[in-house]
């Protein structure tokens, strides 16, 4: 049966739970509102959204939530791995992550200097296949068509 608690005692609950679980690693908001809305369904919490919402807003005020700066790191990590920003845009979306502050991260993080190098060092494992099934792997991993055929034609211009 949803206990009806006070909104100080919702907030004071939801706020501990937050605080401990950014503590341990950092959350993009969308993700921490998720956990948050989980945790008070799950303690039995009946409309704790607005709660919630004010604790989300007041962490990003204090600077504890920004999903800017996540972003960034998130986008340099995953070129690292090799994948482009096609495929990065989806995760970020997918993680909670507004479309907007996505596709900023990817145009400061992922030009195409960045692109081109990551292409580089993804193509250092992939060097067994043929130049198009190379290309075709850069394609599904997400990578702009641009970075592609101008990493291309730089190898060929270096033989």
């Amino acid at each position: 049966m949803p206990r009806t608690s006070q909104p100080s005692e919702v907030r004071q609950s939801l706020v501990s739970y937050a605080a401990r679980i950014l503590g341990m690693r950092p959350y993009f908001s969308g993700k921490l509102r998720q956990k948050l809305q989980e945790r008070a369904q799950k303690m039995g919490f009946v409309a704790a959204e607005e709660v919630i919402e004010a604790i989300i807003s007041e962490l990003a005020s204090n600077k504890f939530l920004d999903d800017r700066y996540l972003a960034a790191g998130y986008v340099r990590k995953e070129l690292r791995k090799g994948w482009g920003p096609r495929i990065i845009l989806l995760k970020l979306i997918r993680l909670g992550v507004d479309r907007e502050t996505a596709q900023e991260a990817i145009l400061t993080e992922a030009d195409l200097p960045q692109q081109k190098e990551a292409i580089s060092h993804y193509l250092k494992k992939i060097n067994r296949y043929d130049p198009r099934i190379q290309t075709n792997k850069l394609f599904q991993r997400g990578f702009n068509g641009a970075a592609i055929l101008n990493r291309f034609d730089s190898a060929t211009q270096e033989d």
